[in-house]
């Protein structure tokens, strides 16, 4: 799956991969941008995208809603969310010059119907845009997922992480590898 989210004269901001497992999905989230950015101006915009106060107008803010309502944003884990409301976490990135890549875990997997990818990005003047894609073809590639070994019923693991070790299917293009 690749998914250009929003553009404009200056920015880019797309999914380009997503690797489906049996307890919840990862992407990549890539941003683009036509010319470098200084390095103090690059780690304020595009440094760690959670943050924990606030909502700074220089962060890119990236949400997603499933097919029932529920929603999780990558501004961090809400302390009242139900224990059944998705979770979204970045997982590490990096890049320079031009280009971003950073990998989110989504936990659990979209419910069937459309998933909605969601960003905003005032500082880079990327208004708030929703990209609505059908979750099946996620869904369908999450049931090729195989237990590596079975999960110890002793290891304290957090329910939504990825706690039963699988191994994915990407889908890209045609072909699925």
């Amino acid at each position: 799956m690749a998914l250009l989210l929003a553009r404009n004269e200056h920015f880019a901001v797309a999914i380009t991969s997503v690797t489906a497992y049996a307890n919840g999905l990862e992407f990549n989230l890539a941003v683009r941008t036509r010319r470098s950015l200084d390095p103090s101006v690059r780690r304020k915009v595009l440094g760690k995208f959670m943050v924990d106060e606030g909502v700074p107008s220089e962060r890119l803010r990236l949400g997603v809603q499933f097919s029932d309502g529920r929603k999780a944003t990558s501004l961090g884990v809400r302390q009242d969310r139900a224990e059944t409301d998705p979770v979204l976490v970045e997982r590490g990135g990096g890049g320079g010059g031009r280009s971003w890549d950073s990998r989110f875990w989504l936990w659990p997997l979209p419910t069937p119907g459309a998933i909605a990818f969601v960003t905003e990005w005032p500082l880079a003047g990327i208004d708030l845009t929703r990209v609505e894609v059908d979750a099946e073809p996620i869904l369908q590639a999450s049931l090729q997922a195989r237990e590596l070994w079975p999960e110890e019923s002793d290891a304290p693991i957090e329910s939504w992480t990825e706690s039963t070790f699988t191994v994915g299917v990407r889908q890209t293009g045609e072909s699925e590898t």
